[in-house]
């Protein structure tokens, strides 16, 4: 059996959702594949890593490189796989972040052996951005895992609450999910309730809204607190204007909690047919959204059904996005690479 050395970019893990993909991937890494972890320095995201890491990839001897996060090794001397998971850095986070996507990671990116990113809808924006066939990045997709996000019956007598899970960045459009739950008329006058970062701007927001006494911040809810968070939500709510994959529609449909998205890409493939969409630009058309979802037991039962047979699929399992993940990096490590130096 040939080993594969793969050396790993160490800087990403923490409880966000690259972490996440980044801790479960490497729970699973087949047996011929020997993993070197780089040196641990600073933040995975400041811009003089790529030359960072450049120079401690020259340092590290044979090997393949992978990096769970976006930032690609600069003058690298060996093969290299990165994982783009979107593009929301480069087309939500200003001019400075766009110019550094554009002059910096595209050509270095353009240089590796193979990519991976995480959605159809993502491959297509990214080929399309580096210039590169589809055919050049791998789509891994995101997992959850089932033994923890799973159906059951929330306890009786809570008020109930819509929920939202997510940062607060412009592309995830709170502001106008806010007023979409202050218009709406919803049965049971339940919350809605905000985890993620808490944000000052929000928190503002909240108060100028007159909702204040229906809007709860919850701030970061612990992993262990989140499958029951939305085991007892009325409903989800993903307002967003992008979106790299939608992981939270996966897990609550996994939950068994009903769905109100926004038709982009990427949550329209991890959601189909089990979602009910909403424009996201329409602050009517999300608080009719919420009011038919909450309104009607029966096509919550409905959507809940269909949902629990979507997240059934074993392509949302961490088991085959892991393998997906490996596949390509070991491929990249072949004599010539996946793609090297295209």
């Amino acid at each position: 059996l040939r080993l594969v050395v793969v050396l790993v970019d160490p800087a990403w893990g923490g409880p966000t959702g690259i972490g996440r993909y980044a801790g479960e991937v490497l729970a699973r890494v087949p047996d011929e594949i020997a993993l070197r972890y780089l040196p641990a320095a600073g933040a995975p995201a400041h811009p003089l890593r790529p030359w960072q890491l450049g120079r401690q990839l020259a340092a590290a001897g044979e090997g393949v490189f992978w990096s769970p996060g976006f930032v690609p090794p600069a003058g690298a001397v060996r093969p290299f796989v990165v994982t783009v998971h979107d593009l929301v850095h480069r087309q939500w986070y200003g001019r400075r972040k766009r110019w550094y996507y554009d002059y910096v990671f595209r050509p270095l990116l353009r240089r590796a052996a193979a990519l991976i990113t995480v959605s159809d809808a993502s491959q297509r924006l990214i080929a399309e951005w580096l210039g590169v066939p589809v055919t050049r990045i791998c789509v891994s997709r995101i997992g959850f895992d089932a033994k923890r996000f799973f159906p059951a019956v929330p306890a009786l007598g809570q008020r109930p609450y819509v929920l939202y899970l997510g940062n607060s960045r412009p592309n995830k459009n709170l502001p106008r999910a806010i007023a979409a739950f202050a218009r709406a008329s919803l049965r049971g006058d339940p919350e809605f309730w905000i985890a993620g970062n808490r944000d000052p701007n929000i928190a503002s927001l909240i108060r100028r809204s007159g909702q204040g006494s229906r809007i709860r911040l919850l701030g970061q809810v612990p992993e262990q607190g989140i499958p029951d968070l939305y085991r007892r939500a009325l409903v989800l709510f993903l307002p967003s204007l992008a979106e790299g994959f939608g992981l939270p529609v996966l897990e609550a449909m996994a939950c068994g909690t009903p769905v109100v998205a926004s038709p982009v890409p990427a949550a329209v493939e991890a959601g189909g047919g089990a979602v009910c969409r909403v424009d996201p630009e329409d602050v009517d058309s999300m608080a009719a959204g919420l009011e038919r979802v909450s309104g009607d037991p029966a096509l919550r039962e409905r959507m809940r059904t269909v949902g629990l047979e979507r997240a059934g699929d074993p392509r949302w399992s961490w088991e085959a996005v892991a393998g997906r993940v490996w596949a390509t990096v070991t491929m990249a490590a072949a004599p010539g690479g996946a793609n090297a130096g295209a």
